[in-house]
């Protein structure tokens, strides 16, 4: 072991890298080229006649591009992750009347061609979407932004389970507040841990809810348009829409992250209208 490391520490592997200049397409246009397929879903063969390249070597450049975007979002991930207090300084009105909120859950499904594995299409199968879906649970911080992203889950799976197998709850503390929907039944395991757990309140075998809960509903719903615009922007992402080939499938949850933190360098899609008016009476 110790010889096999000493060989790979001495060998000269700067001569074995190509120069930018030597090769026929640089690194920025290779990361323009994923970057296109990713935004317009541009299939390999268009991708190839605009870059002036084979379609086998376009495919290869926009996996290995995918795997250096994705490793270098992932090496981010754990800065990515402001505690509550942290957020406190850029936390959007919606936001106040939840006092230590983290993090807002919402699940998002990808339709993906049906799989000629029995076992796999039995996995993969979502009673919600009536087909089979790849599911990933994104969490967006109180500002809007992106903040986590699991990895890609089979679509029979529950969002409990994909939640509670993602590793979310690792990197919470004691006292932060989590907002989901209604369907994430994970209120037990995060009482486990000391952190607390709202979703809009089920009317049960009731005929209507309190005044109290229609309150706590409507203020979860204001709250909840930033994780719903930021599933929206993900789907922006023509490569992510209709039905995905099996062919993307190893790369989809990849994909998905890459997407998901993306929409963190664009504008706002929600425009918070006291912020605004406050700038336009100091100006």
């Amino acid at each position: 072991m110790v010889i096999e490391s000493l060989s790979y520490k001495y060998q000269d592997f700067k001569k074995k890298i190509q120069k930018e200049e030597n090769l026929k397409i640089g690194f920025k246009d290779r990361l323009f080229m994923f970057l296109i397929r990713l935004r317009r879903g541009l299939p390999l063969e268009g991708l190839s006649l605009i870059a002036g390249l084979g379609v086998s070597w376009t495919g290869e450049i926009c996996y290995a591009m995918t795997r250096l975007v994705f490793l270098t979002l992932k090496s981010l991930e754990t800065k990515c992750f402001p505690s509550a207090a942290q957020q406190k300084l850029t936390k959007s009105v919606q936001m106040f009347p939840f006092k230590n909120l983290r993090v807002i859950l919402d699940g998002v499904e990808f339709r993906i061609e049906t799989p000629s594995n029995f076992q796999m299409q039995g996995n993969t199968y979502s009673q919600y979407k009536a087909g089979n879906t790849m599911r990933v649970i994104v969490g967006v911080d109180s500002n809007g932004g992106t903040v986590f992203v699991s990895p890609g889950c089979e679509g029979g799976l529950s969002e409990k389970e994909a939640v509670l197998r993602s590793g979310l709850l690792e990197r919470l503390q004691k006292g932060d507040l989590v907002m989901t929907d209604r369907g994430f039944e994970i209120t037990a395991e995060l009482q486990a841990i000391g952190v607390h757990h709202v979703k809009p309140p089920s009317l049960g075998s009731r005929n209507s809810l309190t005044a109290e809960e229609e309150i706590l509903t409507k203020a979860i719903a204001a709250v909840r348009i930033y994780s719903e615009h930021a599933m929206a922007d993900i789907k922006d992402n023509r490569l992510l829409r209709g039905t995905i080939p099996l062919k993307l499938y190893p790369v989809l949850p990849d994909l998905v992250y890459i997407a998901a933190y993306l929409r963190n360098f664009s504008p706002k899609r929600i425009i918070d209208k006291s912020f605004r008016q406050n700038s336009n009476q100091k100006e």
